[in-house]
């Protein structure tokens, strides 16, 4: 559990400051003082290991990144311009968060969906939050048993 949860967190730290210009204020509570307006992503992996990996965002992270990563000023990016990039975001995240845990192995990574915030996390998931100042992050990973 202590590999998955530095493995998101380094993760965390490197895909948001690098790709999105938020960088990680604090890190908090995965269930405490998430906004009622958030947006959730998900995807299924599979190779070395399967499993879920999920990101749930505050509405104003997600409107900040986006405007971020596409290079528009705040509150220009479009809904649908919005979802997109937390569905690229949710692909950056875990791809990163994947090579973290086994950098040997291939995995296959589904395609991000947009998902029911309260659909997230996969029961069993190891979850870490994060504090973007504009708003806030949470990541869970999902890990399938191993035959």
């Amino acid at each position: 559990m202590t590999e998955m949860s530095e493995a998101i967190s380094t993760a965390a730290a490197d895909v948001l400051e690098t790709m999105f210009f938020s960088p990680v204020m604090a890190e908090v509570a995965a269930e405490a003082g998430m906004p009622a307006a958030t947006l959730a992503a998900r995807l299924q992996f599979s190779g070395g290991r399967s499993g879920t990996f999920a990101v749930r965002i505050s509405t104003a992270a997600a409107e900040n990144m986006a405007a971020n990563f596409l290079g528009e000023e705040a509150g220009q990016p479009a809904s649908g311009q919005v979802q997109d990039v937390i569905c690229e975001l949710t692909n950056m995240l875990c791809g990163s968060v994947l090579s973290r845990l086994d950098r040997e192995a291939h995995f296959d990574l589904g395609h991000p969906e947009l998902v029911d915030p309260l659909e997230v996390p996969t029961p069993g998931s190891v979850s870490r939050a994060f504090d973007l100042g504009e708003g806030q992050v949470a990541i869970f990973l999902h890990l399938d048993a191993q035959p």
